[in-house]
């Protein structure tokens, strides 16, 4: 099958097959859409590099994922090769958060009351 590119009135059909497809849900946070209440909520996702289209997200996992890529490429000034350098990127921001924390709490970080106990740790440690 040739790439086509669709037109304006075929999106809406393009959309309902990927929908169907995903079993109804956002493809990266498996929200459940729901085409006929909220139409708007179900946006179909296509690289901004090939124009292709690629899966359907929710509202928010859309804008999440424009948002993170466009911050990235400001604030680092420099350009992403591929979208596969992003996904590397995001993995190790995934990793980054899965690694077990230390028992410090930084300076300026505003915390709640810490406990009794939590504070006996932190002095044993010292």
């Amino acid at each position: 099958m040739a790439i086509k590119k669709i037109k304006t009135n075929e999106l809406k059909t393009i959309r309902e097959k990927l929908v169907i497809k995903q079993k109804n849900k956002c493809y990266l946070c498996n929200h459940k859409f729901d085409l006929i209440n909220e139409p708007k909520n179900c946006h179909v996702h296509h690289s901004h590099e090939t124009g292709r289209i690629l899966c359907c997200l929710c509202r928010r996992c859309n804008v999440m994922e424009s948002k993170w890529l466009n911050a990235y490429k400001r604030n680092t000034k420099r350009e992403l090769k591929s979208f596969i350098d992003f996904m590397l990127i995001t993995r190790r921001l995934y990793k980054l958060y899965s690694i077990k924390p230390t028992l410090w709490i930084h300076p300026t970080h505003k915390t709640p009351k810490i406990s009794k106990s939590f504070k006996k740790v932190l002095v044993k440690k010292q």
